[in-house]
């Protein structure tokens, strides 16, 4: 069967232009997948209720990797009479790095993260797109360096 290299140029433009359009980014707007989507943000307070073990069959970092379980409270206690999706809960949220790896025990401690701990967090409820509904987001941690932990 004899390709035709102009076709698989074309079909690689073509994919390139899908690819990079997911990339695009505005001031209130998240890419995940799915995205570009727009979040409507409650600001509040992330306190960590329970670290334990993680699971072995669970989707984890490799180095000792923990379940990290926190309760989410808003700054305002009225919003949550204007959540857009009141049925997911603040309480009992897993704190998950990466693509939603339980993470290593070390790395939440050099972040401080430890039971007890409260942390500046987010509620971000989706107003456009096809992303997750509801993400949790710490403020003042920063997550970009778990590679080094988690392999």
């Amino acid at each position: 069967m004899k390709v035709n290299n102009e076709f698989c140029y074309i079909t690689l433009l073509i994919s390139m232009i899908f690819i990079f359009s997911g990339c695009a980014d505005s001031d209130n707007n998240d890419n995940y997948d799915g995205g570009p989507c727009e979040y409507v943000e409650i600001s509040g307070t992330a306190t960590v209720i329970s670290i334990v073990d993680a699971n072995d069959d669970a989707y984890n970092c490799d180095n000792e990797p923990v379940e990290v379980l926190f309760d989410f409270v808003p700054d305002d206690p009225d919003a949550t009479n204007d959540y857009l999706f009141p049925d997911i809960s603040d309480s009992g949220q897993y704190l998950t790095i990466g693509s939603g790896q339980n993470p290593p025990r070390n790395y939440m401690n050099d972040k401080g993260i430890i039971v007890g701990s409260s942390h500046n967090c987010v509620r971000k409820e989706i107003l456009n797109g096809a992303c997750t509904p509801v993400l949790f987001q710490f403020q003042e941690i920063d997550f970009s360096d778990y590679g080094d932990y988690c392999w």
